[in-house]
């Protein structure tokens, strides 16, 4: 809330677990996927591909509020 402060270690290191998590979520997308495209039509592999994008950054919408 207003007037909080953290610390500058503390600081880097809630960033870096962000971004470790945010770096997991996203390198799961192609083995989420490659299964599932194969076959389809390069319209319906984009409209499976944005939606677990936009599911990947939800998750990391979500854990980034639970961090901060």
């Amino acid at each position: 809330s207003k007037g909080e402060y953290i610390s500058i270690g503390q600081a880097r290191q809630d960033v870096a677990q962000m971004c470790a998590r945010a770096r997991s979520i996203l390198l799961a997308i192609p083995d989420t996927l490659a299964p599932l495209v194969i076959g389809k039509s390069p319209t319906q592999a984009q409209q499976l591909i944005r939606k677990e994008i936009d599911h990947a950054l939800a998750q990391i919408q979500t854990d980034q509020v639970g961090i901060l």
